[in-house]
């Protein structure tokens, strides 16, 4: 359990200094090759998904929301997103995690696990931008 939690912990922390998706990636090649228990590779999924809430730079669906927020007129910097990021992230980062770790197996298949932590649903994002850029 200690390894799933600091394994969790670590890569929400990591996603917010280089991007949840080269996180992502890198955790996801590293789990697979040490053959990783599922609690930790759903700990580090949780951690993946979950922790680049916590600042703007954390994943590039935040980005792109913030270009498409910025296309409407609305602004927001770096320490409001920080601030909101703290108190929404960290608590549901460890809700999340407990959980998980309280459940047992999740029942997941693998490939659906590696897909996700690859950060693969960051795409859904593209048309919303795409129209923010006709109209403005």
């Amino acid at each position: 359990m200690a390894a799933a939690t600091t394994s969790g912990l670590a890569i929400a922390l990591g996603s917010n200094a280089i991007n949840n998706l080269p996180a992502g990636l890198a955790v996801s090649a590293t789990a697979l090759q040490a053959h990783s228990p599922e609690r930790v590779i759903d700990a580090m999924l949780i951690g993946v998904d979950l922790g680049p809430n916590l600042s703007i730079t954390g994943s590039l669906a935040t980005i792109l929301w913030l270009l498409s927020i910025r296309c409407e007129g609305e602004e927001v910097d770096f320490m409001k997103f920080f601030k909101i990021g703290s108190v929404v992230m960290l608590p549901a980062l460890v809700l999340a995690m407990g959980a998980r770790l309280l459940i047992g197996h999740s029942g997941i298949p693998a490939e659906e696990r590696d897909e996700q932590l690859m950060g693969l649903s960051i795409y859904r994002h593209r048309r919303h931008l795409a129209g923010c850029r006709r109209t403005h």
